[in-house]
């Protein structure tokens, strides 16, 4: 089980490039985290710190805490201190955000999703009848 009780926010940062920071958060020791952001297969943001020679972990403060949300809001909280940070994703949303994102996303795709509709009309109408049949 995971010890949140060792949360830590850390920064990745290089000298060479001063415009680039990474915001994170792990329970690992630091040293650690940063070899896991080496290895990592995925394309992570981080890694345009990380093929600089002179990147670094540095630890911003500690954040003991009893979950990984709590701990992902205070990544979010502190990455939006920075006007620019090479995160791509978010490390928290609330669920008021989501609602806001998903309103402001249909408003501007309103065409996009009645072309969806007409397109998948068949499959709603099918998936309709078969869910009122398993929920009589």
């Amino acid at each position: 089980m995971t010890d949140y009780s060792q949360g830590k926010i850390y920064k990745i940062t290089s000298a060479s490039r001063t415009d680039l920071i990474y915001i994170g958060s792990t329970v690992m020791m630091l040293n650690r985290r940063l070899d896991n952001h080496k290895c990592e297969i995925t394309n992570c943001a981080s890694k345009q710190l990380l093929i600089l020679s002179d990147a670094k972990i540095e630890l911003m403060h500690l954040f003991p805490c009893n979950t990984s949300e709590e701990l992902k809001r205070e990544e979010q909280r502190v990455m939006d201190t920075f006007p620019i940070v090479v995160n791509k994703m978010r490390a928290y949303i609330s669920d008021e955000d989501t609602k806001q994102q998903t309103k402001k996303w249909r408003e501007g795709n309103k065409e996009y999703i009645a072309e969806q509709r007409i397109i998948n009309r068949d499959k709603m109408q099918e998936y309709g009848k078969q869910h009122w049949i398993k929920n009589k």
